[in-house]
């Protein structure tokens, strides 16, 4: 898919998000948030509020929350933040697969609004055909999934750090890492379908070691 179809079927989600919301100008009442892939309306008489938001004025039970932080304790996130925007609080995290479920059991605790945002980017092509589950993906093609998400991440926090000055050259330095790595990402899968056309499918699998998951 070109660069034209992508922004297009990017563009008819964003507009059939609006109509879901029913305005063209949306945000959330309690942040200002106005990315609508953010944004939710928790029934016809609520106003609009971002996950993030909705998530801290839910109820929560002391063991929900006690589970949530042995989750990401158990994944090596002693004190967990989300790895895009810092958040920290626990009612709004998840534990995101970086490569996506599909490719790699390896998680990072992502906010609700940047996991959003990360699922939305996910359904643009090539990405999207990445989410499936295919035993018999090559070790290339595992590699651009992992490039790809982690991409996506430094993108986000890229965004969530643009308006501060002092991380001017660190917004620089990640968002040409984030472009090197989609690059990078192309490269794998462009060198896989060569591979692919000369050897045959499979033609990692006669490596005799483990792709690391």
């Amino acid at each position: 898919m070109d660069n034209y179809s992508r922004e297009i079927r990017r563009q008819a989600r964003i507009t059939n998000k609006l109509l879901r919301l029913k305005t063209e100008q949306p945000f959330c009442i309690y942040c200002g948030m106005t990315d609508c892939r953010c944004l939710l309306r928790p029934d016809e008489r609520s106003m609009l509020r971002c996950r993030n938001c909705d998530a801290k004025r839910r109820r929560w039970t002391t063991e929900a929350l006690d589970q949530r932080l042995a989750a990401f304790q158990a994944a090596g996130y002693r004190t967990p933040a989300c790895v895009a925007c810092n958040e920290s609080d626990l009612r709004t995290l998840e534990c995101d697969h970086l490569a996506g479920e599909a490719n790699s059991s390896f998680i990072e605790p992502l906010c609700l609004n940047c996991h959003a945002i990360k699922s939305d980017e996910a359904e643009d092509a090539p990405w999207a055909s990445l989410r499936l589950r295919d035993p018999e993906r090559s070790a290339l093609v595992l590699q651009a999934a992992f490039e790809f998400g982690l991409a996506v991440v430094l993108g986000l926090y890229v965004a969530a750090s643009s308006d501060d000055p002092s991380e001017a050259a660190r917004t620089a330095f990640f968002g040409l890492a984030a472009a090197a790595l989609i690059a990078w990402a192309l490269w794998n899968l462009a060198a896989n379908e060569h591979f692919t056309s000369i050897l045959g499918p499979g033609y990692d699998k006669a490596i005799n070691a483990e792709v690391p998951r």
